[in-house]
């Protein structure tokens, strides 16, 4: 379990993650965020200015995101 979550953190580091034990809730690791609020992480910014360049260019962009 411990793995898992901090296997996962990369893809939401947007907020700070804290990993606690599953039976005496003891905080075994805390990792904090690394992007503010209203600061673009990389591949947001790659994806802004992708989008950006192709409108440049009169191309539609259509993106999608999960």
């Amino acid at each position: 379990m411990v793995l898992n979550v901090l296997l996962a953190w990369p893809d939401c580091c947007f907020r700070p993650e804290v990993v606690k034990h599953p039976r005496s809730k003891d905080t075994l690791a805390f990792v904090p965020s690394i992007f503010e609020d209203d600061e673009l992480m990389p591949k947001e910014q790659a994806l802004l200015d992708l989008c950006l360049a192709e409108k440049a260019l009169n191309r539609r962009v259509l993106a999608y995101s999960v």
